[in-house]
């Protein structure tokens, strides 16, 4: 699941025209793949078990 929610993140990104080997754009990736891939992690096998109120780290 991480790394599609990356892949979107990744297409939004160039949608708005930040193309691949902008500084920007590798930052705001990072940035996402970096705040996503553990909190994913912890629930590989459904949404439903997700717990309610979990929040993105800053």
């Amino acid at each position: 699941m991480d790394r599609r929610a990356i892949a979107c993140f990744d297409q939004a990104l160039e949608d708005v025209g930040l193309t691949t080997g902008e500084p920007l754009r590798q930052v705001l990736h990072d940035s996402f793949a970096w705040a996503t891939t553990p909190a994913m992690a912890r629930c590989p096998e459904s949404a439903d078990d997700v717990p309610e109120g979990l929040s993105i780290p800053r």
